[in-house]
């Protein structure tokens, strides 16, 4: 029940839930960490910062991601992304990952070892066009999406580069 008073900081009195289109296409990147700050355990984070050319890195390490079932497209086509840190992300609930980092072509390193990969159904084209991924520090339990029975197998390829080091603890 709203009492009327306002605070004078829209971080304490707004929760954003849904963070799907939030920086779609370049929108304002000079309150990013104003509305981060207002994400509350959101559910969905697709195209969040689809085709966004003014970042060049971001910290999401902070933000709640344990509700969240699609990553999907999350950076695509973020062409100017050249860090991302996604440390203590919790994916336990994610089934959707495919295209998330496709066309970031200028992310030289990820890591993902925080990334629960086990309910993921949709995981293809996750790293297509990241022509400079060197390095992958790659995902828990990948193995269990890997592995599950489909009749389209397209939904599991990756398409790493040629060049990339793929780095991981356990895959199944």
């Amino acid at each position: 029940e709203y009492d009327g008073s306002y605070s004078g900081n829209v971080a304490e009195e707004v929760k954003i839930t849904n963070a799907s289109y939030l920086f779609y296409y370049g929108a304002r990147t000079d309150i990013l960490n104003d509305l981060l700050k207002m994400l509350e355990k959101p559910t969905a984070m697709e195209r969040m910062f689809y085709n966004n050319h003014n970042i060049t890195e971001l910290d999401l390490s902070s933000v709640d991601t344990s509700n969240v079932t699609t990553f999907q497209e999350m950076f695509y086509n973020c062409s100017y992304l050249e860090e991302v840190n996604m440390n203590n992300c919790n994916t336990s609930k994610a089934t959707h990952t495919q295209s998330m980092f496709s066309s970031c072509s200028r992310l030289t390193e990820l890591d993902l070892s925080s990334f629960d990969m086990s309910k993921v159904q949709y995981l293809s084209n996750m790293f297509i066009n990241c022509s400079q991924l060197i390095t992958l520090k790659s995902f828990k339990n990948l193995g269990k999406a890997y592995t599950r029975e489909t009749n389209d197998y397209m939904h599991y390829k990756l398409y790493l580069g040629s060049s990339t080091l793929l780095s991981y603890e356990s895959l199944v």
